[in-house]
Order: C-alpha cells, then structure tokens, then sequence
C-alpha cells in the first residue's frame, strides 16, 4: 500500500492494526485524563456511542471494564 501526504511538518502515523491510513485515534480513557490514542484506520476501528476504540479497547468496553 502506498501513501501519499503533502505538507511540511506532517506526521500521520499507519493504523495500529493494519498498516493502512490512520483517520482516528482511539478514545479509551488510560488515566489522569489521558487516551488510549492508538492510531486507526476507518475499517479497524470500532465507534460505540461517540467513542472510537481499538480492537482491544472495544473489547474490554464491551465487556464491562473499565467503561469512559
């Protein structure tokens, strides 16, 4: 897969799961205020509510622990 971006100064990190183009990060609370932040492509991702989770996250939400 190959990925284009223009502009001096950006840096788009490749989906965690994947390798593809990153459009999302992921929403999981870790403490003191702060995200998970793993970067997700749109097909690895997984939006409960308004909230986007890595597969790993979205399991444990769905699983009861630890809900933002």
């Amino acid at each position: 897969m190959m990925v284009f971006h223009c502009g001096a100064g950006i840096d788009i990190e490749p989906c965690h799961a994947c390798g593809a183009f990153s459009t999302k990060l992921c929403d999981y609370p870790i403490g003191k205020g702060e995200t998970c932040d793993i970067p997700l492509c749109d097909d690895c991702v997984t939006t409960i509510g308004k909230y986007d989770f890595c597969p790993i996250h979205a399991l444990q939400f769905k699983l009861g622990r630890d809900n933002p």
